[in-house]
């Protein structure tokens, strides 16, 4: 094949088998750059180069490193034949690029001291001296006048066949001086193996085509001398690797560092050997002093865990039914009571999840349900609803970092963002459930998720949560949705069907007002007539609910801006003991917004602080009007009551504020109090009676200052613990 070089242009004519599939590198001879030549055709079959030598036997080589080291070893000569792949066997003299290795091979000679028999096999014993007759200078010294070497009765090599003249070259008249006959040197184990098996003999006479070969020097010097004898030991058994450190190990128990196959060990290894055996000793002795005090408690702590996970597992399923009834205060009386044995516990979190959701949609739907035009009542649930969809992102969060492939956890992921109105990201999720869409719990989270859409498909929603709703023992969120959905989609007459099934339950809805007031704003539209759509609350309009409120702290100057912000404001101040910074912040808001609930409500308690409570009743009744169940007013006018002596009517007060806030809250449990010991001193006859009128303005001088419960992070705002 043509080549030519990249640097300086020179072209060669390069013989094609000995272009490697892996690219042969070429130096050119012009200006020295290496380059590397590529088979024109690409790889074709496994490189194998197959050399057949005169003697009969087969040699094979896998690249052109092994081929060149063929030739420098003498294993194969200029007169053998070589292949590759489909192309006829060529004699390698006929390959300009292999003459340098047989010339460089033939003028080299071989390496001192090393000598083989004509076979290439056995053991290298002392030879005997071979005897040398008397030199004379005048004649040519005999063969047997050679150095006291051993020579091989292999004939030597053959010269290199000379190549056609160089036209410009000038051709010696003279041929070359004889060349002196020299020992050929075989190595004893050559790097190829043979394919065909050797000749029966190395010492059979040469063939005629390697006698024909021969060249024409004079006979005398190709004929051993006659008075040298060869004396060759018997073929033996080529020693292993085994034998010889086997013949060197009575050297190595010596010490002796000239005969020893691996370098003594060092001081450094004797260290670390000693180092480790004594911490392996102590860890030991470690073991088996301390570390058996520990077995012992983990044999001992097993069972306990066993009875721990099997009672933690009982208080989940009774949650779970707890949540089935409606009964949320009693599924999360006995999550707690499972969280108390098993803090981390997947199934707990996973249950916590769920009930934080399923509370949450409760305030969720309520805003859906409320008249938008009462603005007050819209904003209060609206933040109460922050506050429960912040707990239930929590509680996702939680369970989804014990078991994220749970379908439990995916679908209470699904229903906190739909609760904080990223709905795009709760579409995200749907793909992991969906091949649960029949399941009633799916059901209820796509069809929860279809509600809160601006436009959304009635029909499908109805379906699905009917689907849902069968999975329930009492009345829970899918059947005041299914109200709310059958109101929506013009279906009045099973909406009150509905309606009336959760009305009569033993344990009724918490939301069966708000529904009954909601589906009887659509009947009032039908029965009149009218074609436009009865109005809800947008939801859309509302501030955004994030996932951590922003603090407002008590000592900044006074808003501007939204009342919302001064209000979180005047709480602060209140609870911090400012009374003037909080009456300032609570009527800016009045000026804003006349008549809010929780700015008169602060008003009075600021008015109960200040041992004023004829302002502070008359701020509470006020409150009371527009808000009979707002908690922190009941709360204020009941302790007012129980100050003035009235306290019979004191602790009906207070039974409205436990049945509306729950035993859990902190409001719940000053009401209980009050209650145990109004009845603890009605029982020992020491209860005073109840006046017949409402107390006066000032209490007596005598009267104890208004007790007021302990104040909650967020006063008159944070109602979560209420019973849903």
């Amino acid at each position: 094949m043509d080549v030519s070089c990249s640097r300086c242009g020179t072209e060669y004519e390069f013989d094609d088998a000995l272009v490697s599939d892996r690219g042969t590198t070429v130096k050119c001879t012009n200006c020295g750059h290496q380059f590397k030549v590529h088979p024109a055709g690409g790889p074709s079959g496994p490189e194998r180069w197959v050399v057949r030598t005169t003697s009969g036997r087969e040699l094979v080589y896998t690249s052109l490193r092994d081929l060149q080291k063929g030739i420098s070893q003498r294993q194969i000569g200029p007169e053998d034949l070589l292949s590759r792949g489909g192309q006829p066997p060529r004699s390698l003299n006929s390959i300009a690029e292999l003459e340098p290795f047989f010339r460089r091979n033939s003028s080299a000679p071989p390496p001192a001291g090393k000598r083989s028999t004509s076979s290439g096999l056995g053991s290298r014993g002392p030879l005997p001296p071979t005897p040398h007759p008397p030199r004379t200078p005048s004649t040519p010294p005999p063969p047997a006048a050679a150095p006291e070497q051993r020579r091989s009765s292999v004939p030597p090599p053959k010269p290199t066949r000379s190549k056609p003249p160089i036209p410009g070259r000038k051709i010696p008249s003279n041929p070359p001086p004889p060349v002196a006959p020299i020992d050929v040197d075989i190595e004893p184990d050559p790097p190829t193996i043979p394919r065909n098996p050797l000749p029966d003999s190395d010492l059979s006479p040469p063939s005629s085509s390697l006698q024909a070969s021969r060249p024409s020097h004079p006979t005398a010097r190709l004929t051993p001398p006659s008075n040298v004898r060869i004396h060759e030991e018997p073929l033996q058994h080529t020693p292993t690797p085994t034998d010889v450190s086997d013949a060197y190990r009575s050297y190595e128990e010596s010490g002796d560092a000239r005969f020893m196959t691996q370098a003594p060990p060092s001081r450094r290894q004797r260290s670390r050997w000693i180092v480790g055996v004594v911490l392996v000793g102590a860890l030991v002795l470690v073991g088996l002093t301390v570390g058996r005090d520990y077995l012992k408690s983990a044999a001992s702590e097993e069972p306990a865990n066993a009875a721990s996970d099997a009672r933690v597992a009982t208080l989940v399923e009774r949650g779970n039914k707890a949540l089935a009834d409606g009964d949320f205060e009693g599924a999360k009386e006995q999550y707690d009571k499972a969280s108390a044995l098993g803090e981390h516990d997947a199934g707990v979190l996973v249950a916590q999840a769920r009930l934080e959701a399923a509370r949450a949609d409760i305030v969720w739907l309520k805003l859906r349900l409320l008249d938008p035009s009462d603005d007050e009542l819209v904003q209060i649930t609206h933040r109460e609803l922050a506050v429960r969809v912040r707990k239930a992102l929590s509680a996702a969060s939680a369970a989804e970092a014990a078991a994220p492939e749970d379908p439990s956890v995916i679908r209470a992921r699904v229903d906190a963002l739909r609760l904080q109105g990223e709905l795009q990201k709760a579409r995200a999720h749907v793909a992991s459930i969906a091949s649960t869409a029949s399941q009633p719990e799916t059901a209820y989270v796509l069809a929860a998720l279809d509600m809160a859409e601006k436009e959304p498909n009635w029909s499908s929603i109805v379906d699905r949560l009917r689907t849902a709703k069968s999975a329930e023992t009492g009345p829970g969120r899918a059947s005041a949705a299914l109200v709310f959905a059958l109101t929506k989609s013009g279906d009045l007459a099973a909406a009150k069907s509905e309606l009336e099934k959760i009305s009569s339950a033993i344990r009724p809805h918490p939301l069966v007002n708000e529904l009954r007031e909601f589906v009887k704003r659509y009947e009032s539209a039908k029965d009149a007539g009218t074609e436009e759509e009865v109005p809800t609350v947008d939801p859309s309009k509302l501030p955004a609910i994030t996932e951590a409120p922003g603090p407002v702290a008590a000592g900044d100057a006074l808003p501007s801006g939204d009342f919302r912000v001064m209000l979180t404001q005047g709480n602060a101040a209140l609870k911090a003991g400012q009374l003037e910074k909080a009456e300032q912040l609570f009527r800016g808001v009045l000026a804003k917004q006349p008549g809010n609930t929780e700015a008169l409500a602060g008003l009075g308690d600021i008015a109960a602080r200040r041992k004023n409570p004829g302002a502070a009743s008359e701020a509470y009744d006020e409150v009371l009007k527009k808000n009979p169940n707002y908690i922190p007013a009941l709360l204020g006018k009941a302790d007012q009551k129980w100050a003035s002596g009235d306290k019979a009517g004191a602790v009906g007060l207070y039974q409205r504020v436990l049945e509306n806030a729950g035993p859990g809250t902190s409001y719940g449990q000053r009401a209980a109090a009050r209650i145990a010991e109004y009845n603890k001193a009605k029982a020992a006859g020491t209860a005073d009676p109840a006046p017949t009128s409402e107390p006066t303005a000032e209490p007596p001088a005598t009267a104890p200052p208004p007790e007021k419960p302990d104040e909650p992070d967020t006063p008159h705002i944070d109602t979560t613990d209420l019973p849903e």
